[in-house]
């Protein structure tokens, strides 16, 4: 998008946009991020689309503080789905870790869940910055609702000096279903 306010000056705004099956859909929050790191839009900020940066600050990122990621995209009609990937911000020295573990159900209804995919993580080794793309592929399934529990640190490493046993954020910016 170019604006010329002015004849001659133009100012460019760009941003990214993803679009996959999830992108507008409502999403419900069952744990709530930190208020600092939480959007007017509330859930629907993780389908928006919306791609972060490595700033964690920008508003394009949701953080939880020590509580795990617990939400339910609602596609509003069944669809086919058979993949989920999940954005996460690793910022280390800003107390932000990668996920310790993912869960993602699958209903067609909203009542009864079906388990497709789980993973562990090892906690972080050492400082990083980075967006930590997560992949899940299961069997093509037919759903409406998707659910994603995504775990947190609960105790900082003993190599993060000042947040060392203190819970660690953990910071999402998009939710992407195929």
């Amino acid at each position: 998008v170019v604006i010329r306010p002015e004849p001659g000056r133009s100012y460019e705004f760009i941003d990214s946009v993803y679009f996959s099956k999830a992108t507008s859909a409502k999403v419900t929050l069952a744990t709530q991020p930190h208020s600092r790191y939480t959007s007017i839009r509330g859930g629907d900020m993780l389908t928006d689309g919306r791609i972060g940066t490595l700033t964690f600050g920008t508003g394009e990122w949701m953080g939880f503080d020590g509580t795990p990621i617990d939400a339910t995209i609602d596609l509003g009609e069944v669809k086919p789905v058979q993949k989920v990937m999940l954005r996460f911000l690793v910022d280390c020295s800003n107390w932000i870790f990668d996920t310790r573990g993912v869960e993602i159900w699958v209903s067609a209804d909203g009542k009864e869940f079906k388990s497709v995919a789980s993973k562990k993580y090892p906690a972080m080794t050492g400082y990083e910055t980075a967006v930590k793309i997560h992949e899940f592929e299961f069997p093509q399934t037919d759903a409406r609702f998707v659910r994603i529990k995504a775990e947190c640190e609960t105790s900082a490493p003993q190599w993060q000096d000042a947040a060392k046993g203190k819970p660690g954020f953990i910071f999402t910016d998009e939710f992407i279903v195929e």
